[in-house]
């Protein structure tokens, strides 16, 4: 199995022989197979281990037992105890997605305070086949297609080789000693119930059913790969980032399956599949109409749909002093005094003034109903909603319009103009300028 296992981390270019792997053992017999093909092969490594306290002694047992396996190895060892359940309650997860967010989450600190190339997961090719499966009887996503990425950032999986049996046949033959989670030989969990009843259906059907799904796998990652590459094509035709906004051109829906290329592009901002069939459909008739996801909201345009962060009512904030920045919703304002005469800054999300007609506090808000002032050029006020229309911003961003005001009076509508009564002239000794900068997604 050795021959086997660097030949696959040579293949998929996993790591190279001096790289420092970090291993993520729980003393089942999958990790410890991992840690001792590692160990034999002469790679720098240590191991992490998560102690969940979710099986009480047992936990504890499999903590001491992966001490004493590192001791004996001569390995460093990183332990990690956890309380999982109270953290699944705070965060309103399952116990399994509460320690999976855990784990890497440690993992993740260990590598980058310690120096590690790679973290090294023990999946093998059966734990491919089980996602497959779970995917799709949770999800339609083509993704799930690909089960389990033989390496995803810093993660590497170099058992993903293997089957089950084989990893338990090495070990019987190694006669290495492991520990047993009693947990696993229940059906109390999705992947259980797949790994007893499921797959063995299957394997009636087909003997040589992990072969059959590793040569599938090695398919759809190359599918996907075409897929990606096509997606960022279809991104550079059909979006426009502009701060922490992005517009998607209506376009869009006019070439095939334009509904499932939009729930590949949105998913990772929350949206599902049946969403963006919505937003399609919504494309013919209905501006106006939103689409929420946890942290972010499409809504329908004119002439295309606005991607932006999901925002909160947003309380005024106070510029005390011009010492200072402050943040509201997405965005943060800072300002800078100098001598009149110097080049001002240019752009939509830079205000230079007379600092001369400023008098702090500045107050920072979004427009409302009613707000009056006088744009550059003029000598008369103008409602903002009436100015926001003349200039035909899109009714997505007017929500999202704010104001600098200073003593009560508007002298700036950020990111469109300055109030005329507070703009740099001949007679202006000093400048501040007003500097909007935006979270960009």
């Amino acid at each position: 199995m050795l021959e086997q296992f660097l030949n696959h981390i040579r293949e998929h270019h996993l790591c190279g022989p001096t790289d420092r792997i970090l291993l993520a053992v729980s003393g089942g017999i999958d990790s410890v197979v991992m840690l001792r093909l590692f160990h034999e092969a002469g790679q720098p490594v240590a191991v992490a281990h998560c102690n969940f306290q979710l099986r009480g002694e047992a936990s504890d047992g499999d903590q001491q037992f992966v001490e004493i396996l590192c001791r004996d190895l001569g390995i460093p060892c990183f332990l990690k105890r956890m309380d999982t359940a109270a953290y699944a309650e705070t965060e309103g997860l399952s116990i399994q997605l509460a320690a999976r967010a855990l784990r890497y989450a440690w993992f993740e600190e260990v590598r980058v305070r310690e120096g590690f190339d790679r973290i090294a997961t023990a999946h093998h090719l059966n734990d491919a086949l089980e996602t497959v499966l779970l995917n799709w009887t949770r999800s339609a996503n083509p993704d799930g297609l690909a089960g389990i990425p033989v390496q995803q950032g810093a993660i590497i999986r170099p058992l993903l080789f293997a089957t089950r049996a084989a990893v338990e046949a090495y070990a019987a033959f190694k006669d290495f000693a492991w520990r047993e989670d009693a947990s696993n030989q229940t059906d109390d969990y999705a992947r259980n119930f797949i790994r007893h009843q499921v797959v063995p259906r299957l394997k009636e059907l087909n003997p040589s059913l992990e072969q059959t799904v590793s040569r599938g796998l090695a398919s759809m990652e190359g599918v996907l790969s075409l897929a990606v590459a096509g997606l960022e094509h279809w991104k550079a035709v059909y979006t426009t980032a502009t701060g922490n906004r992005i517009a998607i051109r209506k376009d869009f829906a006019a070439a095939p399956h334009a509904a499932a290329i939009l729930a590949r592009y949105l998913r990772p901002f929350g949206f599902h599949y049946s969403q963006c069939e919505g937003m399609t459909n919504a494309l013919a008739g209905q501006p106006g109409k939103q689409f929420l996801a946890e942290a972010y909201t499409v809504m329908i345009d004119r002439e295309a749909l606005i991607l932006t962060p999901r925002r909160v009512d947003w309380e005024a904030v106070t510029l005390a002093t011009e010492h200072q920045h402050v943040v509201l919703g997405d965005w943060t304002l800072a300002v800078e005094r100098n001598e009149a005469g110097q080049p001002l800054m240019g752009g939509a999300w830079h205000a230079t003034v007379d600092a001369d007609r400023i008098t702090f506090p500045i107050t920072w808000r979004r427009w409302r109903a009613g707000d009056v002032f006088y744009p550059l050029g003029m000598s008369h006020g103008k409602k903002i909603s009436d100015f926001l229309i003349d200039r035909k911003v899109a009714r997505a961003d007017k929500a999202a319009v704010t104001v600098l005001e200073a003593g009560e009076r508007i002298f700036w509508v950020v990111g469109h103009r300055l109030d005329d009564r507070f703009k740099v002239t001949a007679a202006t000794k000093q400048v501040l300028t007003f500097t909007i900068r935006a979270h960009i997604l």
